[in-house]
């Protein structure tokens, strides 16, 4: 069932690591833009002022200020569409049916569980929120004086400092006592690429920073770049042209719904001593989006450069707990 959603709105609570596999000859989506034309595709990712679509000649991004509308090609897509919409409102209530209909479709679906998630806890904390700010309001009067900024009360109660980045927020540095305990999976320069479903690219710090301080269980997803020595894969392995791969890297590699992800980490190999983990995201490899990247294509990479060194960008998973 075809549905039409008109007037592109600002979208939010998109999520950053859901990443289609390789985009054959059909095409579900289509854009139109302002002037009439149509550009049909795949839309991949949705930022505030513009969208990521896969066509026929590769990927296209379109500002949000050119487009009239857009039609989608599937029912559950319609429906966290309108849920969408319906967040920018502040219409939790209705967006969370949206999103819980789109689930009925597809239980596979990542991004509706992220906004059910978010919304969730967003509802069973908003009364004691406002009971909070009267109180300080009260207390403080105006409540502007001494009143920390979203950055600083990151920085006070996460143990992270965080800095605008080109596209992403970074994190700058991480204190020593890290009341996220999540320190050692993350690193001074990690960009945040999303936060509880929502894609913060071109965000500003102070909001991104607001939605980190949403009470419960917070996921985000963070990208780092890092430059592995890859080794050899030596003279027995000559003929074990799939396992090659695992020797030069020190790791298993997977495809996923979601991309070529780190299945398996050797001890002491060139992967570890990277900082790569198991369920990292392959997401980058020597400058290529490895978004379309069959798994033989992406170890044929790595074969080619053992003994030298290698760029890859990836993409990891964080969660952790805070309190309200």
């Amino acid at each position: 069932m075809r549905r039409i959603i008109v007037g592109m709105s600002v979208a939010s609570f998109i999520c950053a690591f859901s990443f289609p596999g390789a985009i054959g000859e059909s095409y579900a989506d289509t854009v139109i833009l302002k002037g009439g034309k149509r550009v049909k595709g795949l839309i991949l990712d949705e930022f505030r002022d513009r969208i990521t679509l896969s066509t026929a000649e590769g990927e296209k991004t379109i500002k949000r200020s050119d487009i009239r509308s857009a039609v989608y090609d599937s029912e559950e897509k319609a429906l966290i569409r309108e849920g969408e919409n319906q967040l920018t409102k502040g219409h939790y209530i209705k967006a969370y049916y949206l999103y819980e209909k789109a689930l009925r479709f597809n239980p596979d679906l990542e991004r509706a569980r992220e906004r059910l998630h978010y919304i969730r806890g967003y509802l069973e904390t908003e009364a004691r929120r406002d009971v909070i700010r009267s109180i300080v309001t009260r207390r403080e009067g105006s409540g502007n004086a001494g009143e920390k900024t979203p950055v600083r009360r990151v920085a006070d109660e996460l143990g992270l400092v965080l800095a605008p980045g080109a596209k992403y927020v970074r994190i700058e540095k991480i204190m020593g006592s890290n009341p996220s305990g999540r320190g050692a999976e993350l690193r001074p320069g990690d960009r945040i690429v999303a936060v509880c479903g929502e894609m913060t690219a071109y965000m500003d710090v102070d909001e991104v920073a607001g939605i980190l301080l949403v009470p419960g269980e917070i996921r985000f997803a963070i990208e780092r770049t890092v430059v592995p020595e890859l080794s050899s894969a030596g003279a027995l392995f000559d003929g074990l042209l799939f396992s090659r791969y695992k020797k030069i890297v020190g790791a298993g590699l997977k495809l996923r719904n979601r991309g070529v992800t780190v299945n398996s980490i050797t001890p002491g190999g060139p992967f570890e001593a990277a900082g790569i983990r198991k369920g990292d995201l392959l997401h980058r490899i020597n400058g290529k989006n490895t978004r379309y990247m069959p798994l033989s294509e992406v170890t044929g990479i790595i074969k080619k450069n053992q003994n030298k060194k290698i760029e890859i960008v990836i993409r990891r998973d964080i969660t952790f707990w805070r309190k309200g």
